[in-house]
């Protein structure tokens, strides 16, 4: 099978030093806080500019900031995921582990100043504000990206297209939190495990995940049931003995 690499996504107009320095703030400052807990003003005093409206000069509102932090980071790891392609042996191609670590480790070179997996955390954090993989729309502008994605669910076998973006999304998700863990890790005095270990081992349980086959929505359907009724009945006595003890 002869695989073409695509090229990379194309060619963004060169931002100002200001600028990037911005997109890097929000990103740290929005991985580690939260969408929500950070505002244009504080990330405009955080790169020490005294116009509070510096973020809306540079990108015009909050969603032409997120718009541009992907947009910045994509640009790179799209380059870096299509060079991987290129010198992969012709098997990786078509090896789901492999895919996955082509999407998934280029976001673990993304490390700011501080240390910390910056990118990672931003990413884990707006999916969870938003309920999906906001940049999933995004990376359609970028090739290899993209050929990544297409031949990882070629190499998941005959599923359903929904079902294979779950469980790629699911993946990505799991690999990200690993890399989260792995920062977190290193403030705490039981964490010796080095970094590439704990990534490992992210990605193991993702790839496993990636494989593992998909159980029957109905006996899932049945056993969530009968764990509801028993979750509601424990509620129920638990409210009973916290008014018995009251009396």
């Amino acid at each position: 099978m002869t695989i073409e690499i695509p090229l990379a996504g194309r060619r963004r107009k060169k931002r100002s030093r200001t600028a990037i320095q911005i997109i890097e703030a929000a990103e740290e400052m929005i991985g580690r806080e939260g969408i929500d807990a950070v505002s244009l003003r504080q990330i405009a005093a955080e790169v020490g500019q005294s116009n509070p409206a510096a973020v809306q000069y540079h990108f015009g509102d909050r969603e032409g900031l997120l718009d541009a932090i992907y947009r910045y980071r994509l640009d790179h790891l799209d380059r870096v995921r299509a060079k991987l392609m290129a010198d992969a042996d012709p098997a990786a191609l078509r090896d789901p582990r492999r895919l996955l670590e082509f999407l998934a480790l280029p976001v673990a070179c993304i490390v700011n100043a501080r240390g910390s997996y910056s990118y990672a955390r931003f990413m884990v954090r707006m999916e969870h504000a938003l309920g999906g993989p906001v940049s999933s729309s995004r990376v359609r502008d970028y090739g290899a990206t993209m050929q990544v994605i297409g031949l990882l669910k070629d190499a998941l076998g005959e599923i359903p297209p929904d079902i294979a973006d779950i469980k790629i999304t699911l993946s990505m998700r799991l690999a990200m939190i690993a890399l989260i863990s792995v920062e977190d890790r290193r403030m705490q005095p039981w964490g010796s495990v080095e970094d590439e270990e704990a990534i490992a081992v992210g990605l193991d349980m993702a790839a496993a995940g990636l494989g593992c086959r998909v159980s029957d929505p109905a006996l899932v359907r049945s056993r969530l049931e009968e764990a509801r009724q028993i979750s509601a009945g424990s509620v129920s006595y638990t409210h009973l003995r916290a008014h018995e003890t009251s009396l």
